[in-house]
């Protein structure tokens, strides 16, 4: 007779990296194949390159990705001891992707052909345009299946049911994993702070509530600030379940006024560093260039990521660099500069305030040679993306140097994960048997409310799905 097991391979104490999995019979489902997000531990982030051939195998070696049976091509795997191919492997699999952060999705690309890995339709166009520039995930693979939120999907006797929560640019979709044994809900990033998702996390509360699920593993990244989970214990100890924003957390009505001073403060060129795959940030930029009459610039590797989602012709600016030099050209960039406006440096300097212009962070040297009288450079969740990274000193010296004021946007946001108080409110709504804490350097800071079970597997460990209960297999 089938049973269910669970596995958590990879992502209960790291921020990002979730890599998980729920099996009945020789039918399973992963979902996530992502990488945790630590520079300090990171070697490509130090300056090692990445193998072209062996870089599953190198990934491996360096415990970026588990060793997970019967997912990674044979051909790709060689040599890598005790480890089973796809092509060897008895059971059925198919990969969920919740959204396109690469600490959700950076290996989905090592996955076996053959093995469907479900990605929503707007984050294929983003990662296409993305390989096409050479920024996409290292893959073995030539397609994507696309899922529609709502629409279960069925494979075997398990069924798979994404749940929007964030529909603006790639959009975001938590997944519900039920069996004849019992259900698993995974929240992806937990955001409910933004009022453009938290209508939707508020009917999946309902749903999931209604549905009586028994495993519930959540999103509690924010928990890795001590003194943020404090500002919501009560008095005996426990947490406090509110959607009340923490102490200096803005409310969007703040963040729309802030939003009006990145530009009316500057009186020159604005430059800006954001997160590419951020299209709904691309598009309130847009608005913001529009409504104070600046011209919106995007280098050629993004602007390529906009002239595919959006379908427009955005205006660009090459710097400095022997990327863009090089001959031949990429098709890539023969199309986006046959199709798109160039703005000159000489331009700009003629006249900088009428610019809000992208300067990324390999090319933060780009600021030396622009007008920096009265301008700011505006940190909008760009990596790096925090003081944690090496890297951020030096962007901010050479911002410095080169004359602008430095403006961290994303110390100014609310952060990019709910509060601990809006984390307890969606588990006391949720109401699992069992909550497994994720995504989190202190997952064990989330405690469960009375009567529910919290559980942190340790990386690897299997455990049958059974009543309402998971029990650890002795292997």
């Amino acid at each position: 007779m089938s049973r269910t097991e669970f596995t958590l391979h990879h992502g209960s104490d790291t921020i990002g990296g979730m890599i998980a999995e729920v099996r009945h019979g020789t039918h399973r489902v992963i979902f996530e194949m992502g990488a945790a997000y630590d520079p300090r531990t990171d070697p490509y982030s130090a300056g090692i390159q990445q193998r072209n051939a062996s870089w599953l195998k190198d990934a491996l070696r360096l415990g970026m990705v588990p060793p997970i049976d019967g997912i990674f091509p044979a051909a790709a795997i060689e040599g890598i001891d005790g480890l089973i191919s796809a092509e060897e492997s008895e059971l059925e699999t198919i990969v969920f992707i919740t959204h396109l952060h690469l600490d959700h999705m950076a290996f989905m690309g090592a996955v076996h052909p053959d093995i469907p890995v479900y990605l929503s339709q707007n984050a294929q166009t983003i990662e296409r345009a993305l390989e096409d520039t050479g920024d996409g995930v290292p893959t073995f693979r030539d397609h994507y299946t696309a899922f529609t939120p709502g629409e279960a999907i069925r494979f075997g006797e398990i069924e798979l049911l994404p749940l929007l929560s964030y529909d603006l640019a790639y959009g975001h979709s938590s997944c519900l994993i039920t069996t004849p044994d019992g259900s698993v809900h995974w929240t992806g990033d937990l955001v409910m702070h933004r009022p453009e998702e938290l209508p939707h996390r508020l009917k999946e509360i309902e749903l999931l509530r209604e549905r009586s699920i028994d495993v519930l593993i959540c999103d509690c990244c924010e928990f890795m600030h001590a003194d943020l989970v404090d500002e919501f214990r009560n008095e005996d100890g426990t947490l406090r379940a509110t959607l009340d924003l923490p102490a200096g957390w803005k409310s969007e009505a703040q963040m729309e006024r802030d939003r009006e001073n990145w530009l009316l403060g500057a009186t020159g060129l604005v430059a800006f560093n954001f997160y590419q795959r951020e299209m709904a940030m691309a598009e309130l930029l847009q608005e913001l260039a529009s409504r104070y009459g600046r011209t919106l610039v995007f280098e050629p590797d993004a602007a390529w990521i906009v002239h595919r989602y959006f379908d427009i012709a955005p205006t660009v600016y090459v710097p400095d660099s022997t990327r863009y030099a090089a001959e031949p050209k990429d098709p890539w960039f023969i199309e986006l500069m046959d199709n798109c406006t160039e703005v000159t440096r000489e331009e700009i300097e003629a006249a900088p305030s009428q610019y809000l212009l992208q300067v990324s962070y390999p090319n933060i040297l780009e600021l030396f040679d622009l007008p920096s009288a009265g301008g700011r450079f505006l940190q909008i969740f760009g990596i790096p993306i925090g003081d944690f990274d090496p890297a951020w000193s030096h962007l901010v010296r050479v911002v410095e140097q080169a004359g602008f004021e430095f403006v961290d946007i994303g110390h100014d946001m609310p952060a990019g994960h709910s509060s601990p108080g809006a984390v307890q409110y969606y588990v006391e709504g949720v109401a699992p048997n069992i909550l497994i804490p994720a995504h989190s350097f202190n997952p064990e800071r989330l405690e469960a409310p009375a009567g529910m079970t919290r559980l942190i597997p340790e990386h690897g460990q299997r455990f049958v799905l059974k009543d309402g209960q998971l029990t650890p297999i002795e292997s």
